[in-house]
Order: structure tokens, then C-alpha cells, then sequence
């Protein structure tokens, strides 16, 4: 496998042998080959889904894009080697540590190094083993509190991907957009009955968060006002208090 393999997200555009050729300039040597040729199919980016290796104890967060005008590595290098005897090291990726992967400059078949703490350890003989301990997990899926926040497509392409939007032990995803106060995705939950749970679960929620448009609502199809009578106390709830007192039969009927 080789690097350019996995996913990144694009923090410039494709970078040029010329561009490569200005980068060796700056630094004042050579780069590695298999770096070279990574930075020419990818130019980095954001590692997504994140990029882990078995060398390290944090995953990769971003391989730096070399830029037309030098401005992003370029700065980089400068800062790294600030205070460094020698500008004989290249930072190429930084990781959710803080730690800097590095090259030695001046040599197109070069040890990959990492900064950490301002020690430097050799974590890798040369490019081609280095890429051979990194793997991507799949993108883990979004929970339902996510889920919550979103459209009805995106709760269409969740279940499509095998998201279950009932989940044992958990908060159900009609309560969730409660919890959220996304209201349109709630109500088209409520007019396709899909991620119910228990309704009185979403009673309760809406009391809670002191959502009296979404109560309304679940009383429209069955939720129940003496749940609801149960728990809306406090000064925040005197509104929805006189609406569940109005929804009381009088002693005269």
C-alpha cells in the first residue's frame, strides 16, 4: 500500500514538480523520493478518517500541503529548526500528540523521525516501512445525538449504512431531536412513526428541556398528559403548566 491510498481531506491544490523543486530550494536540499512522490499524487491534507500507525502513540492529524508560494511548510520548517542547531530537518505531519514526523533533508531515501518533546527518535528506517504501519479504521458512525441534529436524509442514509435508531439502553432518536429542539425532523418523525422508542421517554424529555411546541405535538398522537403534569415543575414551566391544566377536565363536567 502506499500512502496516497488512503483519505485525505485537501487543504491546497496539486502540487507540481516546480513546486518541489522551489520547496528543495528553501530547505536547502533534497527530499525523499517516496515523499516526493506522495506529495505529488496527494499534497496532504487532513487525515480523515484519522491515520493511525503502530509506531506511534497518537494518530496522524494532518500531512502538511506544500504550497506555490511556500507559505505553509515553509513556515513550519522555520519554526521547527527556530531553534535547532542545523535546518537539516523537514516536519512533514503533525499528530493529535502535538509531535512533529520529519525527514532528514539531503537525503532521497531518508529515516522518518519523530519530535516529540524535544526529543527526536527514529521511528522508521525510511518512507516504504514507515507507510506500512499505518492503517485507517473505518469511519466510526455518527450517534444518534448527531443523527439528531441533521435532516430526515440524513437519517435515511443512517439507517441505509445500518444505524439502528432504536438502540437497547439508549435514548431514542425521537428524543434526541427534542433534546436538540430540531422541531422539523422531530415532526417528520412523528408524521412517519420511525424512531419512536417510548413515547413516554419523549414525553418526559420534552418536560425536561421545557419544549412545549414538541409536548403538543406528542399529545397529538398518544403521548400522555399525566406524564408530562408529573414533572413540569419549576418557574421555566409556568407556560406549559397552564397548557396541561387546560387539557384537565373541569369539576363541573
Amino acid at each position: 500500500m502506499i500512502l496516497s491510498d488512503f483519505e485525505f481531506r485537501k487543504s491546497g491544490e496539486t502540487a507540481s514538480e516546480e513546486t518541489l523543486s522551489q520547496l528543495e530550494k528553501e530547505v536547502g536540499g533534497s527530499v525523499d523520493f517516496g515523499y516526493r512522490q506522495f506529495i505529488l499524487s496527494t499534497n496532504g491534507g487532513v487525515c480523515w478518517p484519522r491515520l493511525e500507525s503502530c509506531v506511534l502513540e497518537y494518530p496522524i492529524l494532518v500531512f502538511y500541503s506544500v504550497e506555490a508560494d511556500m507559505s505553509g511548510l515553509i513556515r513550519v520548517f522555520h519554526d521547527f529548526n527556530e531553534y535547532r542547531r542545523g535546518n537539516d530537518i523537514l516536519p512533514i505531519a503533525s499528530t493529535l500528540g502535538d509531535e512533529e514526523i520529519c525527514l532528514k533533508i539531503g537525503q532521497t531515501s531518508s529515516p522518518v523521525l519523530l519530535a516529540s518533546h524535544g526529543t527526536l527518535l527514529e521511528i522508521a528506517p525510511n518512507w516504504e516501512a514507515f507507510v506500512a504501519t499505518l492503517s485507517q479504521p473505518e469511519e466510526v458512525p455518527p450517534t444518534l445525538e448527531v443523527v439528531a441534529q441533521g435532516s430526515w436524509d440524513e437519517v435515511c442514509a443512517f439507517v441505509d449504512d445500518g444505524g439502528d435508531l432504536e438502540p437497547d439502553g439508549e435514548i431514542s432518536l425521537l428524543a434526541q431531536t427534542i433534546r436538540q429542539d430540531n422541531f422539523p425532523l422531530f415532526d417528520r418523525l412523528v408524521t412517519e412513526r420511525v424512531g419512536w422508542g417510548n413515547l413516554d421517554e419523549a414525553v418526559q424529555t420534552a418536560v425536561i428541556n421545557n419544549r412545549l411546541s414538541f409536548l403538543k405535538r406528542l399529545f397529538e398522537v398518544g403521548g400522555s398528559v399525566q406524564v408530562a403534569a408529573e414533572l413540569a415543575h419549576g418557574p421555566k414551566r409556568q407556560e406549559m403548566r397552564a397548557y396541561l391544566q387546560s387539557l384537565q377536565p373541569s369539576e363541573s363536567e
